[in-house]
């Protein structure tokens, strides 16, 4: 009950320091078709230590999806565990549908420096478009930098009302992961913040980390590139994209050959009645 009750108090901090800067930059909150902004329901549980955000309608944004993923306090056994073990930390995570104004052929990936393998592993775009880059205000708090474009990087962290609220919250950074390859949505860019946090002790971090998310967000979809380099990323993407479509199509082959053969040996057997009903 204790630990239930320390998750809830931690969402609802959560949405007592966003709920306003939400209510003045996006048109729905909620899920909800009639918008309350009122409503007890704008943070919907979906277990004891995992909470949900939904907005709607903003300027570059289709929608933005909070994903509040707290340690498993209402667990005595993981609690307890957590202390001599792995320690269990608490994630909050800010999924974003956006439409830059400029179509912007860009992947970049910023994060914990344990967690680059897997990352590279888990988005095939950072291993085919980007490049591992060092940039000083990034390396020197454990993260890695891998980007396409070196100049949206460098302007980005050299915005000095961005750079100053990225020093507020540069140590909660697990991963900043953007791509224009559609990872999350059909139709839109993707971008995924992902903050983790040991202890939530520091004033406002929520507010903060909601503002750092939002400030990156129009950077991005308000930025351009040169023609040039807008011409040599296409060109990447359509030779990534025909070699893609070329090794599924040998999968595919391979697959229907394998079952050709398979039925082919299966043929060599006796027959069940119902196997030779199913034949037919």
């Amino acid at each position: 009950f204790i630990g239930v009750r320390i998750n809830k108090s931690i969402a609802n901090l959560w949405l007592a320091q966003n709920q306003q800067f939400f209510e003045n930059n996006y048109a729905h909150l909620g899920i909800e078709k009639e918008y309350n902004p009122k409503a007890k329901n704008l943070l919907v549980p979906e277990s004891y230590n995992k909470y949900k955000f939904f907005a709607s309608g903003r300027v570059y944004e289709n929608y933005m999806l909070v994903f509040i993923d707290l340690k498993k306090r209402q667990d005595l056994l993981t609690s307890v565990s957590s202390l001599f073990l792995l320690p269990e930390k608490d994630h909050i995570q800010y999924h974003a549908g956006i439409n830059p104004a400029d179509e912007l052929p860009i992947v970049f990936l910023i994060c914990k420096n344990k967690l680059t393998k897997s990352l590279r592993k888990q988005y095939e775009e950072v291993v085919e478009f980007t490049e591992e880059m060092s940039l000083e205000c990034i390396n020197s708090r454990n993260l890695t930098l891998y980007s396409e474009n070196e100049e949206i990087i460098e302007r980005l962290f050299k915005n000095n009302t961005i750079l100053e609220q990225y020093k507020k919250i540069a140590d909660y950074i697990e991963m900043i992961f953007y791509s224009d390859r559609k990872s999350f949505s059909k139709n839109d860019h993707a971008i995924v913040f992902s903050y983790e946090f040991d202890k939530i002790n520091q004033p406002n971090v929520f507010e903060d980390i909601t503002k750092f998310s939002h400030m990156v967000i129009d950077f991005i979809c308000s930025s351009t590139v040169k023609a040039s380099y807008k011409k040599e990323a296409e060109n990447r993407r359509k030779e990534f994209d025909l070699r893609k479509s070329k090794e599924l199509a040998e999968k595919n082959a391979e697959e229907v050959k394998n079952k050709k053969e398979e039925m082919k040996n299966n043929l060599k057997k006796p027959l069940t009645r119902e196997q030779a009903i199913k034949l037919e």
